[in-house]
């Protein structure tokens, strides 16, 4: 290339570096707010879609679900921002049932960039005994203690949720997921995310795909998988199902188990609490370390060091512990 074409390349680079710099510092936040109030009865649903923005449910005891939706867009100029604003359709609609919020992108041809520039939050006040269903495609999700059913479900956030008296679904793509705790049945997924839940008197049933999950005083049964974590599985009363691909596991059994259970990991040591007087069937095995017992065992077969089949006491169902890598230790709780 001649030296000729060098300078005026660099030259058109200035220029469009200048012009690139001078729409940012000019760049200004523009926020447009909406607030809403609905008279509603106690058990009723409150129920939002949206294609994008975060959502922050609290709870009162006031009779009256009320909302607002704050829009916030960095550009160069208000009519700009209020054409960002108008891209997000937002319709509302009380009926038997209780509300139901829409929120549609509807800005096809700036998809891309119009997105880029608008945020949206949700702010939603419920009565406490309320049901709950929001899906949001882009945004984290937050919700303090309830009463009701909750259904919660995002492309891209955290999951946040209190202390809840019944059931409680909730997904999301790429974020963690923690519940303070729930008197009903707790279903929780997550692709790219730790899962931290608290004490339950019903069933548990998380998976994540990268990070570990802690549990705390479940009464019901467990099943979890995490292919990227360790399982913390404290103070379990059910059966349990536990499965790791990158971590090590610790569990507490506090009561016998009424079917087949097991603890399963590719990459770390097992450690397993029960209690004294428990009845099960041991079958542990190891391809990277040993097996130790604070129990006396009915042996089955030949003693080794990486394997222990037997009974603990009069035997019962079946608690299956694997590893390929670390050891498996069965303590006395």
């Amino acid at each position: 290339m001649n030296p000729t074409k060098k300078l005026i390349i660099f030259a058109l680079i200035a220029v469009l570096s200048i012009s690139f710099s001078t729409k940012v510092s000019h760049a200004k936040e523009y926020e447009d707010t909406i607030k809403k109030s609905f008279r509603v009865k106690p058990g009723q649903l409150f129920y939002l879609k949206s294609d994008m923005g975060s959502v922050d449910v609290g709870s009162w005891d006031k009779r009256e679900v009320r909302l607002v939706v704050i829009k916030k867009a960095r550009v160069s100029s208000k009519r700009e921002a209020m054409r960002a604003f108008d891209d997000l359709e937002i319709r509302f609609d009380q009926n038997r049932q209780g509300v139901n919020v829409i929120a549609e992108y509807t800005g096809e041809k700036r998809w891309f960039s119009g997105r880029r520039k608008l945020r949206v939050r949700f702010e939603v006040m419920v009565p406490r005994e309320f049901d709950l269903d929001i899906n949001t495609a882009g945004g984290s999700i937050s919700v303090e203690d309830l009463a009701g059913k909750i259904m919660l479900h995002t492309s891209g956030g955290s999951i946040s949720v209190g202390k809840i008296d019944g059931p409680v679904n909730a997904k999301t793509s790429g974020g963690s997921i923690k519940v303070r705790g729930s008197n009903g049945d707790i279903d929780v997924h997550t692709s790219g995310g730790s899962i931290s839940i608290g004490e339950t008197t019903g069933s548990i049933d998380a998976e994540t795909s990268g990070g570990s999950i802690t549990l705390d005083r479940v009464d019901g049964d467990t099943r979890v998988h995490t292919s990227g974590g360790g399982l913390k599985l404290n103070n379990l009363s059910g059966n349990v199902q536990g499965s790791t691909s990158g971590g090590s596991i610790y569990a507490e059994l506090t009561k016998n188990i009424d079917s087949d259970c097991y603890l399963k990991t590719s990459g770390g040591g097992i450690t397993v609490y029960l209690p004294r007087n428990i009845s099960v069937e041991i079958d542990a095995h190891t391809s990277g370390g040993s097996v130790t017992t604070d129990f006396p065992i009915t042996i089955k077969g030949k003693v080794k060091r990486n394997l222990l089949y037997g009974k603990i006491n009069n035997g019962g169902p079946l608690l299956k512990l694997r590893t390929s890598g670390g050891g498996i230790r069965i303590k006395e709780l």
